[in-house]
């Protein structure tokens, strides 16, 4: 791996308007110049990932909070779904 393909930007856990326009664009552009998907796929990832705001200083706190949430969610997902297992493996014996 070169140093380019190590290099790390944080971005946004949810994407802009602009982020999202500049991505469908790149998508469609590149298909429309012959791309395969997988290369229109990079194109569009690209070109959301340059459009991707500068983290502020203060973005630190609410950034925090919300990927708690995401796990706390993710969290009860994965009980719901184990309890109900336990109990399609119950009904099924």
């Amino acid at each position: 791996m070169t140093d380019k393909e190590n290099c790390w930007k944080l971005v946004p856990l949810k994407r802009s308007y602009d982020m999202r326009s500049r991505a469908i664009l790149a998508f469609n552009t590149a298909t429309a110049n012959g791309a395969d998907r997988d290369d229109a796929l990079q194109a569009a990832w690209e070109a959301e990932f340059h459009a991707a705001p500068a983290p502020s200083a203060q973005s630190g706190p609410d950034t925090d909070t919300e990927i708690e949430a995401l796990f706390e969610g993710r969290a009860e997902n994965t009980a719901a779904i184990s309890a109900q297992s336990a109990v399609n493996s119950e009904v099924g014996q």
